[in-house]
């Protein structure tokens, strides 16, 4: 009864906390060594969400990186590294019209300046009035100094902190409706006005080349604070989850002995 009582409170909460995570690519694939080439096909760079959001290599240049050095995100095990030109798509994200909140977030460790622009991701959008109808925004770097930059509906709003080379850095956008906020390693670095929603999402290059390590992509369909935020200490589903029945279950065992 205890048992019962302990997993239909708490699994549902869990799953609650949860739900708002629509999309996570960890590149945690197993089976390919360290410098792999990531291999063409559909649906091989798996969502840990659980929503099914695989993602498909839509153009060469991303390999894999789990060799010793500061060559993944914390609390990963394995990242991709992006030659300039690689790029991922994601064509069934999509969080419908209108004004929906949403927060988009990943590692970046850039290794070079390339002197333009620097293409992290790219949402696509409808067709609505007024609007691009093979883009929603850009997120991206400056390519001369590192700062981050994001391209939408409402100019070019570029951040002000200048991202050390060769370090890696937590990058998160969140859009409530009505305005963006920007924030750089968990600390909030501005606001910008404007709103756009996703329908698919790209990861990597899309005009312009970035050359750099990438991890830990999320995508969520709500304003999250930045305490919600991946550090690297946040337990995935199965993991988690899995560490609560081995509590439960020693938990029961102890009281009957």
């Amino acid at each position: 009864m205890k048992i019962f009582l302990i997993l239909f409170f708490v699994f549902p909460c869990f799953s609650f906390i949860e739900a708002s995570v629509i999309g996570h690519w960890r590149f945690e694939e197993s089976g390919f060594s360290d410098g792999a080439t990531l291999p063409s096909g559909s649906n091989l760079i798996l969502d840990s969400s659980g929503n099914g959001n695989h993602a498909t290599v839509r153009t060469s240049g991303l390999t894999y990186e789990s060799g010793a050095g500061d060559t993944f995100a914390p609390g990963s095990n394995q990242s991709i590294r992006n030659s300039g030109s690689g790029s991922l798509e994601i064509a069934s994200i999509n969080l419908g019209a209108g004004n929906t909140p949403w927060t988009v977030e990943l590692f970046v460790k850039k290794t070079s300046n390339t002197g333009t622009f620097d293409d992290l991701l790219m949402t696509r959008a409808t067709n609505e009035a007024g609007r691009a109808s093979n883009f929603g925004f850009h997120l991206r770097l400056d390519g001369s100094n590192t700062r981050m930059q994001f391209f939408g509906d409402n100019g070019n709003p570029t951040d002000s902190t200048v991202l050390p080379l060769n370090t890696w850095h937590h990058l998160a956008i969140t859009n409530d409706g009505s305005q963006y906020e920007f924030f750089v390693d968990g600390v909030s670095t501005g606001v910008a006005a404007g709103n756009f929603h996703f329908n698919g999402l790209v990861i990597g290059f899309t005009d312009e080349n970035y050359i750099g390590f990438m991890d830990e992509v999320r995508v969520s369909n709500e304003v999250l604070a930045s305490s919600q935020f991946f550090n690297g200490a946040v337990p995935e589903p199965g993991t988690f989850l899995s560490t609560l029945l081995a509590l439960v279950l020693f938990w029961n065992f102890r009281l009957r002995r």
